[in-house]
């Protein structure tokens, strides 16, 4: 473990101290060195904190360049017009698409109000 303590000994009990292995893990994954320290008979619980050398932030999820990925054309099987996507599934421009969705949602919206009439009723 990382944690310097300057005295391994509870200035309340004078039982011993020891480090959490969770906090200081925990700690670790955060950027700081340290965690808690509690003693062996429960009367103390305290946080050593230490800033670590910053990290610099990277995406996890998408270190790819955008313009890496492939662009292919379809056509749009509501509007028939040829459009560019990066997309595996895409089977609508992004008119059509905002377009359909406006249609569902209306049509989710009435079937909402449909079943409250009828429980009402």
């Amino acid at each position: 473990m990382s944690i310097y303590m300057s005295s391994t000994i509870c200035p309340v009990c004078r039982g011993e101290l020891y480090a959490d292995e969770r906090s200081v893990a925990d700690a670790k994954f955060r950027g700081y060195r340290g965690g808690i320290v509690r003693c062996f008979m429960g009367c103390t619980s305290i946080w050593l904190l230490e800033v670590l050398e910053p990290r610099p932030f990277v995406f996890t999820k998408y270190e790819h360049d955008l313009d890496e990925r492939e662009t292919r054309t379809i056509e749009c099987e509501r509007c028939h017009q040829p459009t560019p996507t990066r997309g595996c599934n895409t089977k609508r421009c992004p008119t059509c698409r905002d377009e359909m969705k406006l249609i569902r949602a209306r049509a989710a919206s009435r079937r909402h109000v449909a079943k409250k009439r009828h429980a009402a009723a």
